[in-house]
């Protein structure tokens, strides 16, 4: 589950896209190593811990009423990037404007400390000052921005 927050404001489709593409990627789709899933998206108020007449819910159990906007076939796909002092992940189209460099990250075969690495490697060859990179970007910095299941798939690259 992902949250979009809006301060009453209306959101912009992209922004739609974008959320759903991180919502997919961060999901059992990607652990699944599959390239493309489905989500959905309600506001706040269709979730609800409190049962209808009639109805039960385990504790901690919610239910979603009403109708819900799909995305479907939303393609997966992350990236990693380095934006000022510290280290961002989500969409591609949501770090590229924001960093000065960045890796976009695919399902594959990688595990996700051997992908780290070669992720801190590409960010080495980039930036001089060694002390800032480990402080902003270090390996395990690193895999906690990586979906879970293989990474580093054919189609990753750098910028």
């Amino acid at each position: 589950m992902t949250v979009i927050k809006t301060e009453g404001k209306d959101v912009p489709y992209t922004t739609m896209e974008e959320e759903a593409r991180f919502a997919v990627s961060y999901s059992s789709v990607w652990k699944a190593g599959l390239f493309e899933g489905d989500c959905y998206l309600i506001k706040a108020d269709q979730v609800t811990k409190t049962p209808e007449s009639g109805e039960f819910f385990k504790k901690g159990a919610f239910v979603i009423r009403g109708e819900r906007r799909y995305f479907r076939n939303v393609p997966v796909g992350v990236a990693v990037g380095i934006a000022g002092e510290m280290l961002i992940g989500g969409p591609s189209s949501a770090v590229a404007p924001e960093a000065k460099s960045a890796v976009e990250i695919e399902p594959g075969e990688y595990n996700s400390d051997d992908l780290a690495k070669r992720i801190y490697r590409i960010f080495a060859g980039k930036e001089d000052d060694r002390r800032f990179l480990k402080s902003v970007a270090s390996t395990e910095q690193i895999v906690r921005f990586l979906p879970p299941g293989g990474v580093g798939g054919e189609g990753s690259s750098a910028w």
